[in-house]
């Protein structure tokens, strides 16, 4: 009898939740049309989209896998796009990678997280490079904080993120041969890019840059 309570509770709630997401979907269509008809383009095509943010930010928080896979796409696209969209796209690589560290403590409170399997000697060689990239910003001799800002990203932090997130949450076969398979679209879809450049030619955006 308890059982079927609690059946009937979660069903319940999944059609509390189809009902919301269907209001939420007619809501953002009604108002993307209603821009459309505006001339608006942009809110037109960006309101569709707005739930999007916030699906990827729920899956990563149950799957921090996905948020470390997000980061190697922002890792391969964000500069490329740059070109396109006046945004800076490079931080979302760190944003993903923090956003998986986060959601990886989280996810504690579900499973136990064996943070043991990070205690490793490359993990303790780029804490220290780390710790010594961070002392640079108080060299006497530096010429620019904001250039030291955006040259320790690629040279300390990034590592400082994805060597323990490798070891913790990337670090079975499968992983490996993902990573590989993945490797190979980007290579074929720069080598696409390239030949369309070179027989094409460069766009306006690309020109431009």
């Amino acid at each position: 009898m308890e059982a079927i309570k609690n059946q009937k509770y979660i069903n319940m709630d999944y059609r509390v939740v189809r009902i919301t997401v269907i209001s939420i979907f007619v809501a953002l269509l009604m108002a993307s049309i209603y821009f459309f008809s505006k001339d608006n383009l942009i809110f037109g095509l960006v309101m569709p989209l707005i739930p999007v943010p916030f699906y990827l930010l729920y899956i990563i928080f149950k799957y921090p896998k996905i948020g470390f896979i997000t980061a190697l796409f922002c890792n391969y696209f964000a500069i490329g796009l740059g070109r396109y969209l006046p945004a800076p796209l490079g931080l979302t690589v760190d944003g993903s990678l923090l956003l998986t560290f986060i959601a990886l403590i989280f996810s504690q409170f579900n499973h136990k997280v064996e943070w043991k399997l990070a205690a490793k000697d490359y993990t303790i060689w780029v804490v220290v490079w780390a710790i010594m990239t961070f002392l640079q910003l108080f060299n006497p001799e530096a010429v620019s904080r904001e250039a030291w800002f955006y040259a320790m990203r690629g040279y300390a932090l990034y590592s400082l993120f994805t060597v323990p997130l490798v070891y913790l949450i990337f670090n079975k076969p499968k992983d490996l041969n993902f990573f590989i398979h993945l490797l190979a679209w980007f290579t074929i879809l720069a080598v696409l890019k390239g030949i369309g450049q070179k027989y094409i030619g460069l766009d306006q955006w690309e020109n431009r840059w």
